[in-house]
């Protein structure tokens, strides 16, 4: 093992290979481990640092250990200096009249500090403790027995701790155990690691220094809020002789919250009502101002009177947002967040916070719209209920209702039969047998020759569903009859009073099954969200100059 120090033989004290002159044995050095005990001899090299060596002996871990710990404490002492760690104390927290937060940390020590009467090893019988290194020295301005422990193998016990704490003996710890490792130990690495802050933590700071820094620090924080808490004062005082002069204040207008007080309900079915509510009050605009409390918490209160009463008004000053404030009853909002206002822009910066009048209004809205929407939603429930016997009724009696437009609809199917027989086309390849073709109350193929001569004549390769059901109801009224009209429109409402809205067919889910049947007979093909594409279908163009199109 290669050391930086060894124990002079004749008279113990240690030796630095640096104040060593002769080489070899002729040293005069022994292990600083006693239970080891081994010559050294002293080695000076050319490429490598100079150091000890164990002569006819190699030394272990515990040699290392006590060679780094006589070394620290040797270089302290005899530099007469150490590195302090850092003492970080937070302020007491105070708070202005607006409830600001007003706290501070600050950083004390952290330097390399004298030490006048260093020893090693010294035993404090009134302590009952041996610290490594025993001094004295200055801090902040407080004059105090400092004790400083080298942690290389084991750190400061709780037991040692709490003799320390209750001599009120200031104390702190360097931990230099990961150079225990290094396999070779030079005294130039034990001076950079004891120059590494990080290494450093307080053990205890004697009451007097440490409640020293502490009122200074508090007392400066103090300073900040009462100089804060004077400008609240000018600022109140100003407010108070312009409203005292002008003798009333003009409240703000309250804001309503729109969605909660606006006439109309949406019931189960997605449709919107119109409802009738009363009319909102009217908030007194101009009060008188009587008195204003000083300004303390966030909140200034005036004492107003409207009429013949009288009734405190407080102002909860917020900074940024406004927020539900913790106040009961009535009281306004001012955000200061831009800076306490001009006396003159007071009145013009306030904002409701809260109007129990305004609030009552409110909730009697809400409680007749409540009670607008459970009726329409009862009708809601009864009118499906009702469609829903009348369909099932129609299905089970396969009695299906004729549409009151059926002649005019016959009348369009022969013009559109004649006009495909003109342009060679085969209608009759194109029907399909769906069974709820029903809905539409007339024979399914005078429905579905009217949808074929709308896909050839629209001048587009995509047929979509929505499109050309349009197409039938608006140019030859054809769409669901009763019930089944009724119930397409309140499938929102069926789902959430989880009836099947599935099991009542709907115009576009004929339309839809009708096209499938078309891309089984190879005419169409799926294009995917309701889009279906004209495969082998003449439209457009190619309908019009087709002269000759069959396919059976």
């Amino acid at each position: 093992m290669k050391t930086p120090i060894g124990i002079d033989k004749t008279t113990g004290e240690i030796r630095s290979i640096r104040d060593v002159e002769t080489n070899g044995l002729a040293c005069n050095c022994r292990c600083p481990n006693e239970a080891c005990g081994a010559d050294l001899v002293a080695r000076f090299c050319k490429e490598k640092e100079n150091h000890f060596a164990h002569h006819r002996k190699k030394g272990g871990t515990a040699c290392q250990e006590k060679a780094l710990h006589l070394l620290a404490k040797h270089l302290i002492v005899t530099r007469g200096a150490s590195l302090f760690p850092v003492l970080t104390l937070d302020s007491t927290q105070c708070y202005s009249y607006l409830n600001e937060l007003y706290e501070d940390s600050e950083e004390y020590f952290g330097t390399v500090t004298t030490l006048r009467r260093a020893r090693e090893e010294v035993n404090l019988p009134e302590f009952a403790i041996k610290p490594d290194i025993f001094c004295e020295t200055t801090l902040n301005g407080v004059e105090v027995q400092l004790a400083i422990e080298v942690k290389v193998t084991h750190e400061v016990d709780d037991e040692k701790l709490s003799k320390i704490e209750k001599a009120n003996l200031t104390a702190f710890e360097i931990d230099l155990s990961n150079l225990v490792s290094l396999s070779e130990l030079t005294t130039e690495q034990v001076e950079q690691a004891l120059a590494e802050t990080y290494r450093y933590k307080w053990l205890h700071v004697e009451a007097e220094v440490k409640e020293g820094l502490q009122r200074a620090l508090d007392e400066r924080v103090r300073l900040m809020a009462r100089k804060r808490n004077d400008e609240i004062n000018d600022w109140q005082n100003s407010v108070t002789a312009f409203l005292t002069e002008k003798g009333h204040i003009s409240l703000p207008r309250y804001q309503y919250p729109e969605i909660r007080i606006k006439p109309e309900i949406t019931d189960l079915g997605g449709f919107t009502h119109k409802v009738r509510l009363p009319k909102p009050p009217s908030l007194q605009q101009k009060i008188t101002v009587s008195d204003i409390a000083p300004l303390k918490d966030g909140v200034m209160v005036l004492e107003t009177r409207a009429g013949n009463r009288r009734f405190p008004l407080p102002v909860i000053f917020v900074e940024g947002p406004f927020v539900e404030g913790p106040l009961t009853g009535s009281y306004l909002q001012l955000d200061y967040g831009r800076g306490l206002p001009d006396c003159h822009k007071f009145e013009s910066r306030l904002q409701w916070g809260r109007s129990e009048k305004a609030e009552r209004y409110v909730s009697k809205v809400t409680r007749l719209k409540h009670e607008a929407k459970v009726r329409k939603d009862r009708e809601v429930k009864t009118r499906i209920e009702r469609r829903l016997k009348e369909y099932q009724q129609i299905v089970e009696s396969g009695s299906y209702p004729r549409s009151g437009n059926a002649p005019q609809i016959a009348r369009d199917y022969e013009t559109a039969c004649e006009e495909l027989m003109q342009r060679g086309i085969n209608r009759e390849a194109y029907m399909a047998d769906l069974p709820e073709s029903w809905i539409f109350g007339c024979p399914q193929e005078h429905w579905q020759t009217l949808l074929l001569r709308a896909l050839c004549v629209v001048n587009n390769e995509l047929a979509d569903v929505k499109y050309f059901a349009n197409s039938l109801k608006n140019y030859h009224s054809i769409e669901a009859l009763e019930p089944v009209k009724s119930l397409g429109y309140l499938k929102r409402a069926m789902e959430q009073l989880k009836y099947p809205p599935n099991d009542v067919p709907t115009t576009f889910g004929v339309i839809i099954s009708y096209f499938d049947a078309l891309c089984r007979k190879g005419y169409m093909r799926y294009a995917g969200r309701g889009n279906y594409l004209k495969s082998t279908m003449p439209y457009g163009p190619a309908y019009r100059q087709v002269q000759q199109y069959y396919r059976s």
